[in-house]
């Protein structure tokens, strides 16, 4: 779909390329779809930037969803609190 971005393998650390790619990516669309379906894994910090990239985007009238996500991503999403700010959907087994 045309407001789909993926991510995938490993966001680690401060992951700047990635968010650059997500800002850009917003930029030029109201709705975005992240599609996580072949993100392994994310850590802690990654995470946060995750969380407060979100919440600038919503800030900004952006709608953003995270579809396909895995269980111990979206685990550590619900840890984070990125649950409460935009939607994530989980991938099915």
């Amino acid at each position: 779909p045309p407001d789909t971005i993926a991510l995938s393998g490993e966001l680690l650390g401060r992951s700047e390329s990635d968010l650059q790619r997500l800002t850009a990516f917003a930029n030029n669309h109201e709705r975005i779809v992240i599609d996580c379906a072949r993100l392994v894994r994310v850590d802690f910090t990654a995470a946060g930037l995750l969380l407060n990239w979100a919440v600038g985007m919503r800030g900004a009238r952006k709608a953003i969803e995270f579809i396909h996500v895995g269980h111990l991503v979206a685990a550590l999403f619900v840890v984070m609190g990125l649950h409460e700010v935009v939607p994530v959907v989980r991938r099915k087994v």
